[in-house]
């Protein structure tokens, strides 16, 4: 099952609330050295065997493409195994959606008393996993993670309204729960952040050439995903 909570606002006003809510099974059976796949979201009895024989009917056609059977490594069994992420509040179950957008609402306020500011947009993306995973090997394993991410754009103009500028990515994401967001502290990094939007109107322009570029740790993560 895979949940997601998105909470958007821009200034003094809450743009959209998002909740979505997916649940599923999938299957994966090797036939004769060749895997099969199948997914299905009936979970009964009835509706999960079929999904495994298709699942193994799929293997069987497979194999006229294969090229060598697949064979397995031993693996131990890990029976009745419960894990947890290193979250301890569940935005999901703990925080309402008048908290979301408070928080989001007071940091807009925050970074909109900086000179030049114009524009504030910020939310809150939440996921929320719980999944479980069982294997012929005797493996049955039940586990939950939340991630988090909060996020601003804030945009500057320039008096004569010839140049604006952004400052955004300011936290990155965390598999973490709503201790992570308050921890970010958007309300108190606000002024902050808008002050470098505004920084940023004045910086010189790069000149064309090759340069040494150093990048912060903390946007190894935005490199990555790109």
């Amino acid at each position: 099952r895979q949940r997601q909570n998105f909470v958007f606002t821009r200034e003094h006003q809450i743009q959209n609330v998002v909740d979505t809510d997916s649940i599923g099974c999938g299957v994966r059976a090797l036939v004769d050295g060749t895997w099969g796949f199948a997914a299905t979201r009936v979970l009964t009895t009835d509706g999960v065997a079929a999904a495994a024989r298709e699942a193994a009917a799929i293997a069987k056609a497979g194999r006229i493409a294969r090229d060598r059977p697949v064979e397995l490594l031993p693996s131990p069994a890990y029976p009745n195994v419960t894990w947890k992420g290193d979250f301890r509040v569940d935005p999901f179950e703990s925080v309402t959606v008048e908290q979301k957008a408070d928080l989001l609402l007071n940091a807009n306020a925050e970074a909109m008393k900086v000179a030049g500011v114009k524009f504030v947009f910020s939310g809150l993306f939440f996921v929320k996993e719980e999944r479980s995973f069982a294997n012929t090997d005797g493996s049955v394993i039940a586990q939950t993670n939340v991630r988090s991410w909060p996020t601003m754009q804030i945009t500057a103009i320039s008096p004569d309204f010839t140049d604006f500028q952004n400052r955004t990515n300011v936290v990155q994401p965390m598999a973490r729960g709503w201790e992570y967001i308050l921890s970010s502290d958007l309300v108190g990094n606000a002024p902050k952040w808008a002050g470098e939007a505004v920084e940023k109107l004045g910086a010189k322009s790069v000149d064309v050439g090759r340069y040494d570029l150093v990048l912060h740790p903390t946007h190894l993560w935005l490199t990555i995903h790109e």
